[in-house]
């Protein structure tokens, strides 16, 4: 069995996902599943995939399209890893390392339940700027409430609290913003971690969810402040953040 399950979700992602998936097994770190979730695609997605002779990728098929969050839970129940790690079918692991160094993170830190990288962010094949997260524990919670302090495609966390927890919320009410709020259920039963590496490489594109969809996006994280209010500290700065946030995006764009 693997120790490490890593979830792909695709929809109509023929264009780019040869990329994701050859970034993925060029990993030195070599005891990995690579579960492709095919969200009911009408292009060339599954063609791109096959075209990969490899025993570790596994491949499911929507028949309709279900929508990120259910792709993202049907990949952690089909998952027989212990660490579940996660990439977009538009980003690239650029670290050959990633896994291998998050792997033996998380062997040496037992109460780390969940562990990130930095990024470089392009447009367009040129980049734009890269970042890096809050390393420690302490200084991620201190901003995790009003901000994600995780890039979805550089995380690698443990599955079985993951599970616990329900995996990511389905609800409507957290769309777009299910990867924030599964870091939040996550914080209350471990420690969170980020590593000081640019390992990924995230994509920017004007079709993106979080682009075309931020208004809608800023709202619901408004509602997971909220909603963790009594679970992180730095309410009033996460309020401030959110509110700054909808004003600008509900009258000035």
């Amino acid at each position: 069995m693997p120790r490490v399950s890593i979830i792909l979700p695709a929809y109509n992602a023929g264009n780019t996902i040869h990329l994701a998936i050859q970034s993925v097994l060029q990993q030195t770190y070599e005891d990995f599943e690579l579960i492709v979730i095919d969200d009911g695609s009408l292009d060339h997605t599954r063609e791109v995939v096959f075209s990969f002779h490899d025993g570790r990728i596994v491949y499911k098929r929507n028949n309709q399209n279900l929508g990120l969050q259910k792709s993202l839970n049907i990949g952690l129940e089909k998952a027989l890893g212990e660490f579940i790690a996660r990439i977009d079918a538009d980003d690239i692991w650029i670290a050959h390392n990633k896994l291998f160094h998050q792997v033996l993170f998380l062997d040496e830190h037992h109460s780390v339940i969940l562990v990130g990288t930095g990024a470089v962010i392009v447009r367009d094949g040129y980049e734009l700027f890269r970042f890096l997260n809050p390393t420690t524990d302490e200084n991620i919670r201190k901003i995790l409430l009003g901000k994600n302090t995780f890039v979805h495609s550089s995380v690698l966390f443990r599955r079985e609290t993951a599970l616990f927890v329900g995996g990511y919320s389905e609800d409507v009410a957290v769309k777009h913003v299910e990867d924030h709020d599964l870091w939040l259920k996550l914080g209350s039963h471990g420690t969170l971690a980020n590593l000081e590496e640019y390992d990924i490489q995230y994509t920017l594109s004007q079709s993106q969810i979080s682009h075309v969809h931020k208004r809608i996006q800023y709202t619901r994280d408004f509602l997971l402040v909220l909603k963790y209010a009594q679970d992180y500290p730095g309410l009033w700065r996460a309020l401030i953040r959110s509110m700054t946030r909808l004003v600008y995006y509900g009258f000035i764009k």
